[in-house]
């Protein structure tokens, strides 16, 4: 998983910045936004749409939580590598 990380870091544009509360906060409205819309889409029954709405609410919560703590990662890859490092798995 390390070396995955260092890959990110070196080759897919992760980044360390400084926390930006700002654009946190922006992520975090844009996960709330699109759950909600999840949630619309799903009562509709179209299940397809509403499963990759939740997926992209979840992205958007940790891309959040990435730039609250100030990494910047716009691969979604790389970002789950993060999250699970951060873990501690």
């Amino acid at each position: 998983m390390e070396t995955k990380i260092i890959w990110c870091f070196k080759k897919a544009g992760t980044k360390i910045i400084d926390p930006n509360e700002n654009m946190q906060s922006s992520f975090t409205k844009l996960a709330i936004q699109t759950l909600k819309s999840a949630e619309i889409t799903l009562n509709q029954k179209d299940f397809v749409w509403a499963t990759s709405m939740i997926y992209y609410a979840e992205y958007y919560a940790l891309y959040s939580l990435l730039l609250k703590i100030g990494i910047k990662c716009e691969n979604h890859e790389c970002s789950l590598e993060i999250a699970d490092f951060l873990q501690g798995n």
